[in-house]
């Protein structure tokens, strides 16, 4: 008995793993290469996001979006209404890492600093590990993973990915998972390469 609990709890850990859906990024991502990681750098709306859907087509999301691209950033959102104009401010601020920096019109609101991967598909992928685990892992609770990576678009907007998976279980009782994935482009308005923020 106590191989089948352990086999179960092996087997959910590696099935609640997020994974990237590499069919929505692959129409419009322009891929990175060590060479060319700075080319990020610069100045991005924040306003009206392209998304993408499951198969890489453009779609167009509402505004009311702002909050939840933030977070992604680890950008706080409670700071953000959504009647005002933002700009996204990214730069590489050493190689393996970049910071982002929101300002409302022209006042500073907030930073953060994250690490990043380059993988070899082009894209960036956060080094932080998104995993929250509530009650008894599939005992009785479940975790939920988040992974996250950015790049450049054909058209040299800032490509973000994300990857969202939820399980949980009663007494090993597994219900069903939730999994999702997201796909936008900001608007690049200005290069940064070779300024401060």
């Amino acid at each position: 008995m106590k191989n089948y609990i352990f086999l179960a709890v092996i087997s959910m850990s590696v099935l609640s793993c997020a994974s990237f859906s590499h069919r929505m990024v692959k129409r419009v991502k322009d891929p990175i290469d060590n060479s060319d990681i700075s080319q990020l750098n610069g100045i991005y709306s924040l306003e009206s996001p392209v998304s993408y859907d499951k198969k890489g087509f453009p779609e167009e999301p509402s505004s009311s979006y702002i909050r939840n691209h933030l977070s992604y950033f680890n950008i706080a959102t409670e700071l953000i209404d959504t009647a005002s104009t933002y700009q996204l401010h990214v730069k590489n601020v050493s190689d393996d890492e970049f910071s982002f920096t929101v300002y409302k019109d022209k006042d500073y609101i907030a930073s953060s600093i994250i690490k990043v991967q380059l993988r070899n598909d082009g894209m960036l992928k956060y080094n932080e590990r998104n995993l929250s685990c509530y009650g008894i892992p599939y005992i009785f609770g479940g975790c939920a993973n988040t992974r996250t990576r950015i790049g450049r678009t054909t058209d040299d907007d800032l490509l973000l990915n994300y990857s969202h998976r939820s399980d949980g279980a009663l007494l090993l009782i597994f219900g069903t998972g939730v999994s999702y994935n997201g796909t936008y482009s900001f608007k690049k308005l200005k290069d940064l390469n070779n300024e401060r923020i």
